[in-house]
């Protein structure tokens, strides 16, 4: 393609000699996919190619998920209005399994369609991947501590049944000193002098 990429812009002569140009979304949509798609090339390389600037095609690939024509077909594009790093995990993660059964020369394409850039992906994948490694591993832990946590209640249920069973004795005890003391009066009472014959 070289120097000579065509596309349609607007030039505008700013009073201080400055010059804006407007980008059509579709030359826009058609630098990201450059950029972001399977046989991706750097902005610096791609910014001598057609002469944007890289820090233009720089932002333009960070702004991708917000322009309104990164999907060929607008239902496709779940999230609607709202860019796929506002997808619920839910979403996120259907992506993440649905971009694993997908061969490598198709997944451009496949990120092109629902606005996600490669990098996206990749970082969802990290987290899907060290998330179901932490449950794995973690339920493992899991079962340990509720087993730990299953042998603490059950010796604590023994010491409380054995603690019961000593007040209760205590309790009998006293119970029975009251009605020896009923009985057979108070020992502290004085019973009179004792005559030694």
């Amino acid at each position: 393609m070289g120097g000579a990429f065509f596309h349609q812009l607007k030039e505008q002569s700013g009073g201080d000699g400055d010059v804006v140009v407007n980008y059509t979304d579709g030359f826009r949509m058609r630098m990201i996919e450059r950029l972001a798609g399977p046989e991706a090339v750097s902005a610096q390389s791609l910014a001598k190619e057609v002469g944007v600037s890289q820090a233009t095609l720089s932002r333009w690939l960070l702004k991708a998920s917000t322009l309104s024509s990164m999907g060929s077909n607008k239902n496709e594009r779940r999230g609607g209005a709202q860019g796929p790093r506002n997808w619920s995990g839910v979403e996120k993660l259907q992506v993440v399994l649905e971009a694993a059964s997908i061969p490598d020369a198709e997944l451009g394409e496949f990120l092109r369609k629902k606005g996600i850039h490669e990098a996206d992906l990749k970082a969802w994948r990290e987290v899907v991947t060290k998330s179901a490694a932490d449950a794995l591993e973690g339920g493992g832990k899991a079962a340990k501590t509720s087993a730990a946590a299953e042998r603490r209640i059950k010796d604590l249920e023994q010491d409380l049944a054995n603690k019961d069973k000593r007040l209760k004795a205590v309790n009998a005890l006293l119970e029975l000193q009251k009605k020896v003391r009923e009985i057979w009066g108070d020992a502290e009472e004085p019973t009179g002098p004792r005559s030694e014959s």
